[in-house]
């Protein structure tokens, strides 16, 4: 006699319970998250929609830096792992022509602030 789990149970146990930490050390969620879960995965959880920010944010486990190409499982992630948060402020360039015009650009997404 063979027993299916139902697919909530069976998905529930791919889940990982995962804390993200401030650099400071509160902790700014928890997550029951996917091992296969990359850096926008993660970011679109614990920030607030729409929120305009000139930070930039990075994620860490360890000395392993949680990327867009990584998954959370890649860099060593498990239940019960904690990741740390860091905020950095934007980058921006500036340029200048010889029209007299000037512009500040988001070295993050080309875009014209």
């Amino acid at each position: 006699l063979i027993l299916h789990q139902p697919l909530t149970l069976r998905r529930r146990k791919l889940e990982m319970r995962v804390s993200v930490l401030a650099v400071a050390g509160h902790e700014v969620a928890t997550l029951d998250a996917e091992p296969s879960w990359t850096l926008d995965n993660v970011l679109m959880r614990i920030q607030k929609p729409k929120a305009a920010s000139s930070l930039r944010l990075r994620i860490f486990h360890g000395e392993l830096e949680l990327l867009s190409s990584v998954s959370l499982a890649s860099i060593g992630v498990t239940d019960g792992s904690q990741l740390t948060l860091v905020k950095i402020a934007a980058w921006s360039v500036l340029t200048a022509s010889a029209d007299r015009t000037a512009r500040i650009w988001s070295a993050d997404s080309g875009a014209c602030l």
